[in-house]
């Protein structure tokens, strides 16, 4: 039963969880917590089922918000999606299906065979293909309007960090003005769908070189294929060629593959003028952005 609007919303900490996962599944084999994230703790039982506690008001919007995408796509059977099976209060807790698969790094990505590197890409083509079949502009945007999720639009979000900041040297600002100009060239009104919008290795599943599994739709909105094929310019030219051959196939939609260039490159330029104008070069995210700039983008030096 859901709580009304007028009682105090309960959200468990770590020991809670794993105290109240023991108890519901006492028959299970096994009741871990799998991540104690800033937003979520999430616990697995077995390979059965997943339990995602949100931590504040706000990440529960956001579980609130992905719930009712994945209400909408559980036609998608291959690769897997999350089923949400029922939510809970005292303490607040979201049950999903357990979705089997394994990560894969980069560096295991590139050490496949080009057969095995192409499943991939394909296999990712007949995801997005899938997912926006199923998933409307409607949809998201319903989603958007019941379930506030609190993202920052990607235009505001880029003319923030790249239209209207000055980066710290001038080759690297006129740059990212120059991307920055460039995408907003490509952002089109035309064949909006629903996408995933965050679909890195961390958010897909393999087993046996194939993908089996994706998961965390909590960054879904409204956008366009390019935009979803867009983290597989971070692996390589071949898996998106892959890619992209597939989807037109399966939609009869054509991808242009400059466009998917440029959102992977201003996503990175976003990425570190963000960190580092809020003096976080340590962090993670700015070594990543660093590493793939310098890749992309060689004629200047990125990083401090």
């Amino acid at each position: 039963m859901l709580p009304s609007h007028s009682d105090p919303i309960i959200f468990a900490d770590a020991a809670a969880a794993q105290q109240l996962m023991t108890e519901l599944y006492s028959h299970a084999r096994s009741t871990k917590l799998v991540e104690n994230g800033y937003d979520n703790i999430v616990g697995l039982i077995d390979d059965t089922y997943t339990l995602r506690f949100p931590r504040n008001a706000e990440a529960l919007m956001r579980d609130r918000y992905e719930a009712f995408i994945l209400q909408h796509i559980q036609s998608i059977h291959a690769p897997i999606v999350p089923h949400i099976l029922s939510e809970h209060s005292e303490p607040h807790y979201f049950v999903t299906t357990y979705v089997p698969g394994s990560h894969l790094s980069a560096a295991d990505i590139s050490a496949l065979s080009a057969d095995e590197q192409k499943n991939i890409g394909e296999g990712v083509a007949r995801f997005v293909f899938a997912l926006h079949s199923t998933l409307s502009e409607d949809d998201v945007r319903e989603a958007q309007h019941k379930f506030d999720p609190g993202d920052e639009p990607w235009p505001a979000y880029l003319r923030r960090t790249l239209g209207n900041q000055v980066f710290p040297t001038v080759e690297q600002d006129k740059l990212a003005k120059h991307y920055y100009n460039l995408w907003q060239r490509t952002a089109s009104d035309s064949h909006l769908v629903g996408v995933h919008d965050d679909l890195h290795l961390d958010n897909m599943l393999f087993k046996d070189g194939h993908l089996t599994g994706v998961i965390d739709f909590g960054d879904t909105k409204v956008g366009i294929a390019e935009q979803d094929l867009r983290q597989l310019y971070r692996l390589n030219t071949y898996i998106l060629s892959c890619a992209i051959s597939e989807y037109t196939r399966l939609s009869g939609v054509s991808i242009d593959v400059e466009t998917v260039r440029v959102w992977a490159i201003v996503q990175e330029l976003a990425a570190y003028s963000h960190r580092y104008f809020h003096g976080e070069i340590h962090h993670a995210g700015f070594d990543r952005a660093c590493k793939h700039l310098n890749e992309w983008l060689p004629d200047v030096t990125w990083g401090v």
